[in-house]
């Protein structure tokens, strides 16, 4: 889920459908080979490029976009289907849940075709498991890049930005899907967000702060190359990684001594919570054992227990926090 909010009058999809017959890209068009992180860095540079990018797909709620952990910031360019073919995913303020379109995908008078063969099918089964909310697959794309509109604040701030939710993204349109990585290790977290962790009902002034960035990406990575070298138990002892982590978080030199309560376990994701005496405050460390991490590992089938989040709850009086619904 993109917590990233844009004007709703720049959220222009500029998506449309035309009756015309598919207008496929001219044979001898070839894609420019390009990292999703200059995508997102430069996107006016690849404005209506036909490009190929290998990443991270994501899917789920007000979410269809291209991650990659080497970029500094997220989300990385919105995703949609060329052709007739939807992908079904609700957000504001964009298409319904329809797997299909009627029309051809037509975007800034540019027709967009898609080659629905084997791989797009895979790709579509990958994002769509029923078992998750939220899916991430590792896959090869060939798609037309639109940049979207240029903002330039009165601070001096300026981004990209018109498709997707809330309009929060430049856009790539999908016309083939060349790769899937088709692995599915039940050992491994395939949902590419953490949970929200939950406050104290409804009362007002309760709220929580993220104690680690927006993008924590690059730290869970930089925490598994330890793993494989002098931190190895991080492999195996989940209730310690949580311990250390929180005892950095919270400013603590023995937390390691404490009692973590576990409120959540699978093979692939834990939740801990600390609840320090005598305050109306909880520590929540969710640990996670990354499906991308495997793809920067030393050995794929052996990802470290890392942070995927950490939250400090307070319902403390006079509380400032705001709450994230």
């Amino acid at each position: 889920m993109l917590f990233l909010l844009a004007p709703v009058a720049t959220t222009l999809l500029a998506l449309t459908g035309q009756s015309n017959p598919t207008v496929p890209s001219p044979p001898s068009e070839t894609p420019l080979r390009v990292e999703a992180c200059e995508l997102k860095a430069n996107p006016g540079t690849y404005n209506h490029k036909l490009v190929a990018v290998t990443g991270f797909v994501s899917q789920g709620f007000e979410d269809f976009a291209l991650q990659d952990p080497q970029c500094p910031e997220a989300p990385g360019p919105w995703l949609e289907y060329g052709g007739t073919v939807n992908s079904g995913v609700v957000y504001c303020c964009g298409p319904t849940n329809n797997k299909t379109r009627p029309h051809q995908l037509t975007i800034e008078e540019i027709p967009i075709p898609i080659v629905e063969d084997d791989q797009l099918k895979l790709l579509q089964k990958r994002l769509q498991r029923p078992t998750r909310e939220s899916n991430l697959v590792h896959a090869t794309l060939i798609g037309r890049f639109f940049a979207g509109h240029w903002i330039h604040e009165a601070d001096g701030k300026t981004y990209w930005e018109g498709f997707g939710h809330m309009g929060c993204c430049s856009l790539l349109a999908i016309q083939q899907v060349t790769q899937v990585d088709d692995a599915d290790n039940p050992n491994l977290d395939h949902d590419p967000w953490a949970t929200f962790p939950y406050t104290e009902g409804d009362k007002v002034g309760c709220g929580y702060t993220n104690l680690l960035p927006l993008n924590p990406m690059q730290e869970m990575q930089a925490a598994q190359k330890p793993a494989e070298t002098t931190q190895q138990w991080a492999f195996d002892q989940p209730d310690r990684v949580a311990s250390d982590a929180l005892a950095q978080r919270a400013k603590l030199a023995d937390i390691p001594t404490l009692s973590l309560d576990r409120k959540h376990t699978t093979p692939a994701r834990r939740v801990y919570t600390w609840h320090p005496a005598q305050t109306h405050s909880t520590y929540t460390v969710i640990l996670s054992r990354p499906y991308w991490l495997s793809f920067y590992a030393a050995d794929p089938n052996h990802v470290a227990w890392v942070v995927r989040a950490a939250f400090l709850s307070s319902c403390d009086k006079n509380n400032s926090v705001t709450r994230i619904r």
